[in-house]
């Protein structure tokens, strides 16, 4: 689920455990590609504030905390 989410999202490259010739490709993309690295710094910055403070989330944490009660 989480990796779907940065993928979909541009915000981030995913590695399984043990894929370590993918872990490298990425690493390397990273480490050389200073636009991708930005875009991906950029896009991530964006999922989290659309993740912890957009309208829909702090809605969500008020009706929360009044539904536990």
């Amino acid at each position: 689920m989480k990796s779907a989410v940065v993928e979909e999202g541009k915000a981030g490259l995913v590695t399984v455990n043990g894929e370590d010739d993918v872990l490298l490709e990425n690493a390397l993309k990273l480490l050389y590609d200073e636009g991708f690295r930005m875009e991906m710094g950029e896009n991530s910055k964006i999922l989290m504030l659309e993740a912890f403070f957009s309208v829909e989330t702090a809605i969500g944490k008020i009706l929360g905390f009044f539904w536990r009660k």
